[in-house]
């Protein structure tokens, strides 16, 4: 399955039938329904909405050299929220001056063949507060499965599936250190043959090893 035509039915939310699996789509003709505006205010600030479509924590202390997450995962499959459907909200505050990059990780059931693997995707957008209570989008991605066979070499490493990047797609979105954006949100989906999986969202940051 080719991953153009998988993010165009993925951004679309066409989790039923009508998708062409091999249709020779562009993703960034279609990636409007990820992270639309509504998700930077849909259930006030900070977020209140019910616990199965978001959550909100603050921000950690910064690591000394290395790198920490913090991140909400979604309770089940079910997230959707009025304006920003079929999408899980992480809000994370306390982020004012914090250097920081989107997180999205997949939390649903571990993709242990190439088929499933292949199949999945994760969608993740980046919403920023200001001071004054305006939010506004960073940017926004998605991650598409790679399956990696096991390794043959003297270190073995087995089968595995990772998310990455595909060609075309922006980086996740981030902010530098020095802003002024006291909250941000990460949200997003994961999918796994167009159907609904849990996700952990949020963000990441430190100064990475000394």
């Amino acid at each position: 399955m080719k991953f153009n035509s998988l993010v165009a039915c993925v951004a679309s939310l066409a989790l039923s039938a009508g998708c062409a699996a091999e249709a020779d789509l562009d993703p960034g003709e279609s990636v409007e329904a990820l992270g639309e505006a509504a998700c930077g205010t849909v259930g006030g600030y900070p977020y209140a909405g019910a616990s199965a479509n978001g959550a909100t924590q603050l921000i950690g202390a910064n690591p000394f050299c290395s790198t920490a997450v913090t991140a909400a995962t979604s309770p089940s499959a079910s997230y959707t929220n009025a304006g920003c459907a079929n999408q899980f909200v992480s809000e994370v505050r306390g982020t004012s001056g914090r250097a920081l990059t989107a997180s999205v990780s997949w939390a649903g059931p571990a993709l242990t063949t190439q088929g499933t693997c292949e199949t999945s995707v994760m969608g993740v957008a980046l919403y920023r507060r200001s001071l004054f209570g305006g939010w506004s989008k960073v940017g926004q991605t998605h991650l598409a499965g790679r399956w990696v066979p096991a390794s043959t070499g003297g270190f073995q490493i087995p089968a595995h599936c990772e998310f990455v990047r595909p060609a075309g797609e922006p980086s996740l979105p981030s902010l530098p250190a020095g802003h002024g954006y006291n909250a941000v949100r990460a949200v997003g989906y994961g999918l796994m043959l167009f159907v609904p999986q849990r996700v952990r969202l949020g963000v990441s940051y430190g100064t990475g090893p000394c």
